[in-house]
Parts: C-alpha cells; structure tokens; sequence
C-alpha cells in the first residue's frame, strides 16, 4: 500500500552540471528577475511575509530559448521517471526561482481554482547554499534537492510543503506544473 511520502519523488541527474552552471550564469546575464508575487496577488504587492524570492519567467524571453528547450527535455524525461500512473499531457512553462539569503516560502499548496495542476515540479540548479531545505507537511519530511534532480509530487491539498529560509549564499531552481 502506498503512502502519502511515496509520491514525492526526487530524481537524480535529469540536468548536467554544464546544463544547470549555464542556466544560472544565463540568468543572471540577462538579469530578468523581479520580486516573486503571490499568483492571486491582484494588486501586485510583494508578500515577503508568505514568500521571499525572485522570479524570472524564463519561457517568455527569446534570449532563454535554448535554456527552455533543455528544460523541456528534462521534465519530459522526469515525467516519465515519475511514473505514478497520472496522465501528464503538458506543462505550464519554465519559472525561474532565486532564494538569497533568508529568502523563504511559507507552507502553502500548488493548487488553486486558478490553474489546473496535476504534478509540480522543481528542478534544483545548484546545492552550494545552506538552508533552503524543502519541507513537507511542516518538517515531518526534510529534505535538500541535490543539483541537477528534479523533485516532483502531487500538487493537490495533501501535499503542502515548504522552502525553509536560506541561511547562506542563493538557492536556484526552475519550477513547472503539470497538467
């Protein structure tokens, strides 16, 4: 019998580290980054008390065209890993996230009445901060994404996780939805 943990999966290896180092020296070449908001945020004010972080949509910008084709690669390839029998049928694009130091998300879920998302997934581009652990249903599950692994589980209610704040230096990843 399956358990609620069994669904968080963290694949290994699904981005090299060439693949990840460029990604991150991309983003902040083209600097493309502004305060993370809130996705029901109407009135665009940063709510640093739920989440503190940077945000880079990387999917809109010509310049990441080549960093979007990789990452599509690499979420078809942790789809498949994944395998736990849901039907993915896309993504939502490719949002790049930057943790500095006491950046922090507070628990909360991926889904909402605005989107419809099967699957969430992360993808870590690099691990040489401290903090910034992934936490599950409060700290019951903790844990810190090596480089290049994706870390996938259902988006619904049942998985409420958070990241806990950095400590040290910056945490990247790139986020997506399946859908």
């Amino acid at each position: 019998m399956k358990k609620l943990f069994d669904f968080i999966k963290i694949i290994p290896d699904v981005l090299t580290d060439e693949q990840t180092n460029q990604i991150v020296y991309d983003l902040e070449k083209f600097n493309y980054w502004k305060p993370a908001l809130l996705g029901d945020n109407i009135n665009n004010n940063q709510d640093n008390y739920i989440r503190n972080c940077d945000i880079c949509c990387i999917s809109q910008y010509q310049e990441f065209a080549n960093l979007d084709a990789i990452v599509f690669n690499a979420a078809k390839f942790a789809a498949q890993q994944y395998d736990m029998g849901i039907n993915v049928s896309s993504d939502s694009g490719y949002d790049a996230l930057r943790y500095k130091e006491n950046g922090f998300y507070v628990t909360h879920t991926d889904a909402s009445p605005n989107n419809n998302r099967s699957v969430s997934c992360s993808f870590s581009l690099n691990d040489d901060y401290e903090g910034g652990e992934w936490g599950f249903w409060g700290d019951e599950i903790k844990f810190k994404a090596p480089k290049g692994s994706a870390v996938l589980f259902p988006s619904n209610f049942m998985y409420p996780h958070q990241i806990f704040p950095v400590t040290k230096g910056i945490r990247y990843s790139i986020v997506t939805w399946f859908v």
